[in-house]
């Protein structure tokens, strides 16, 4: 997959194999699954149509959830990321109430 990409213009992150770059786009692959993130719309389904063409692929559309990892769109722009299934289970080894008191913030980190 890595010579497909290359040939059609990505350049291969130096801190991380499974990222490419392509002027505003950026595509995330690990193992069989990849996402491609732009400022534009067309520019990533550009992206998906270019490498159908050379490789078999298959467009879910948008992301929801990618490696346990969800995602959510909100309103400005900004794309919230969160594990819920994670969170649950570590508060279940935990053994902690659902009933415990929290905080809405962490502790600072000098405590």
């Amino acid at each position: 997959m890595v010579d497909g990409l290359l040939k059609l213009g990505y350049i291969q992150s130096s801190i991380d194999e499974c990222i490419f770059y392509r002027g505003t786009t950026i595509f995330f692959t690990y193992v069989d699954d990849g996402i491609f993130v732009d400022v534009l719309q067309k520019n990533s389904n550009r992206a998906v149509t270019e490498l159908a063409n050379v490789f078999d692929i298959e467009d879910k559309g948008d992301v929801t959830e990618y490696l346990g990892i969800k995602t959510d769109k909100l309103p400005g722009g900004v794309i919230k990321l969160y594990q819920p299934d994670l969170i649950d289970q570590i508060i279940a080894e935990l053994n902690l109430s659902p009933n415990c008191k929290t905080r809405p913030t962490p502790a600072a980190s000098s405590f």
